[in-house]
């Protein structure tokens, strides 16, 4: 060190001020080449946007300045901002290419997974930027050895305490604004990754802090959850043959083809006339869920239903559960897995959208389908993969002999926007008892043709499961009513409930989708399905919360014990069938009301507070 210090030469004030710009460009530069993409493609999209290049440059010039102050060497502080930013967008690389998701700062805790990927053949660790960053920043630390511009503390203390305060400050006013980030032109707002690709991983990755919160419940309590886990925790129940559990959550699927405004000649002509027939039978059970969203969400009501958290109980600004989940979340697909279930995701959609294909395996669920499965060229209309196609590809999943089974499937072909032109031949009007506006009358007719057909495929496929040589149960539900126009335009024109907030009962009715679930005929040789439904203790038209689905699904089956929370919701649902806390609008036994019992204060708040333990312990 000595012999350094003989050699450290002074460096003036303003060369030191001009390093302090200079430096930081490198850094910046080795953030936007290690982006997904070519570099210059990447660099232009950045320049060519107002400020967003200063927006990107910012976080590492201040990253710089504080160094500088805090070391008291300019060269120092360059190899701090040279580590910190470009291993960030470095690990971001790793979680697009391995995840296909970007990395956010709630994250944090998967960086040790990220450089633990070595292990995994399949990954590119990029060493050579690894090198190439590693290497600057000790370049960098040797100049400081040699070149120095020393301050006093006085002046190091305040530049410090500077550089934190107009951070902080930009972290409240210009970082989380929604409405420059939404303004940027992205080639597709849904491709989290491509959006942080377009719009700059710095930049990004601050708009995303606390962008999607986990809200702490007041009164929160750690280990009073933990004594809920040990109050329902008991000896583990299974059936002596376990069965396979097929899930599908149509798009937009509904049954609002059944109200009385519409005027079908005869029952055939009705869209979901075949799902009617299967809710008919001895071997069906059927009524309907409340889910989270009207008209999108798809994700939060397969998050609901397999998690069994509610995502309107998440916090007050996450609007998608699936941006929450950042690590192993127990789930039935989980539990059934440690069952020795062969658990299964499918769905004719891209991988990135909601982050499914990270998600997934988080839920327990390594074996994942997508759209590059489908011939997409001859199995789509309107862009989106058939329901037949899905049918097909589905029934190929579906193992014979090969008990147990867990798959979740999603569908796809219903999917908004329901205009004239999604189908290449014409679609007819439906036949309403009212009259409604033009505008009204497409988006029904695009919609219910696309119902027919998702109401045949689950038909269809409960005549293949009764092939089946194992037992199986399907469970087929909606995840969200159909967008029929803005301000619920085709809904009000036929005189439904949706978007009404007048009543309990209203407010549920902009939530509701139909569900069944089916036994083959396998399973009803071998169980009482009758005696296992009744067993339920469900109302005669039974409406239910959708995170209470799967659990309820579980306790069908014949499980038991396989985890206390799920346990504790089919004693819940019970006494409290169904929710909206967000509206206070509620489902009790006896009859839907807007204020609660104290037991159905006692069921929420465990709800509200065991959810926020599994997300955040």
């Amino acid at each position: 060190m000595t012999f350094m210090l003989k050699y450290q030469k002074k460096m003036p004030l303003w060369l030191t001020i001009v390093l302090l710009f200079a430096l930081s460009i490198p850094a910046l530069l080795y953030c936007i080449a290690l982006q997904p993409g070519t570099f210059f493609e990447s660099l232009w999209d950045i320049l060519r946007r107002d400020i967003l290049f200063l927006l990107n440059w910012f976080p590492v010039l201040i990253t710089l300045v504080f160094g500088h102050f805090i070391t008291g060497n300019v060269w120092w502080g360059s190899a701090i901002a040279t580590l910190i930013w470009p291993l960030l967008s470095y690990v971001n690389l790793l979680k697009i290419e391995g995840r296909e998701d970007a990395f956010v700062p709630a994250d944090f805790g998967l960086i040790k997974e990220a450089l633990n990927a070595a292990t995994d053949y399949s990954l590119d660790l990029h060493p050579v930027w690894l090198v190439v960053i590693i290497g600057t920043a000790l370049a960098l630390c040797a100049a400081g050895f040699f070149l120095t511009s020393p301050l006093k503390w006085q002046w190091r203390t305040a530049g410090a305490v500077g550089a934190v305060a107009l951070f902080a400050l930009s972290m409240i006013f210009v970082y989380p604004d929604k409405d420059r980030y939404n303004g940027y032109e992205v080639p597709d707002a849904y491709n989290i990754p491509s959006v942080f690709n377009t719009l700059g991983f710095n930049y990004c990755f601050l708009y995303n802090t606390n962008l999607y919160p986990v809200d702490k419940p007041e009164g929160y309590s750690k280990s009073e959850v933990e004594a809920w886990i040990e109050e329902y925790t008991t000896d583990t129940v299974t059936p002596e043959d376990k069965p396979n559990i097929i899930m599908v959550m149509g798009e937009a699927f509904s049954d609002i083809a059944n109200a009385d405004v519409f005027d079908w000649q005869n029952q055939e002509d009705n869209p979901v006339y075949l799902y009617n027939k299967l809710t008919q039978s001895e071997q069906t059970l059927s009524g309907h869920i409340i889910v989270s969203n009207i008209a999108a969400g798809t994700a939060n009501t397969e998050f609901d239903v397999l998690t069994g958290l509610p995502t309107t109980m998440i916090g007050e600004g996450t609007t998608s559960s699936f941006r929450v989940v950042h690590g192993p979340l127990a789930t039935i697909a989980s539990a059934l897995k440690e069952q020795g279930y062969h658990n299964r995701f499918m769905h004719p959609g891209d991988s990135w959208f909601y982050n499914r294909s990270s998600v997934y395996q988080y839920f327990g669920v390594e074996q994942q389908t997508f759209n590059k499965a489908f011939d997409m060229e001859n199995n789509t209309v309107g862009g989106f993969v058939t329901d037949a196609a899905f049918l097909r590809q589905l029934k190929a999943e579906i193992k014979d002999g090969q008990t147990p089974q867990f798959i979740y499937s999603v569908t796809i072909q219903n999917h908004q926007a329901y205009t004239y032109k999604k189908y290449p031949d014409e679609t007819p009007a439906v036949p309403v008892k009212t009259d409604i506006s033009e505008n009204a009358m497409e988006y029904l007719s695009v919609y219910l043709r696309g119902t027919r057909d998702t109401a045949q495929m689950i038909y269809e496929l409960a005549e293949h499961l009764d092939t089946l040589s194992e037992p199986t149960l399907l469970v087929f539900f909606g995840d969200h009513l159909p967008n029929l126009g803005s301000d619920y335009l085709a809904y009000k024109e036929l005189g439904l409930p949706m978007g009404s907030t007048e009543t309990a009962e209203n407010i549920f009715s902009s939530y509701t989708t139909p569900f069944m679930i089916y036994a083959n005929d396998a399973y009803c040789a071998q169980n009482d399905f009758a005696a296992a439904t009744a067993a339920l203790e469900l109302d005669e038209q039974p409406v239910i919360n959708g995170t209470y689905l799967g659990a309820m699904t579980l306790e069908l089956a014949g499980f038991a014990g396989l985890d206390p929370y799920f346990d504790f919701l089919n004693e819940a649902r019970r006494t409290m069938p169904a929710f909206r806390s967000d509206a206070a609008a509620y489902l009790l036994k006896d009859g839907y009301t807007d204020t609660l019992s104290e037991e159905a204060k006692d069921i929420l708040t465990k709800i509200d507070r065991w959810e926020y333990y599994r997300l955040k312990s």
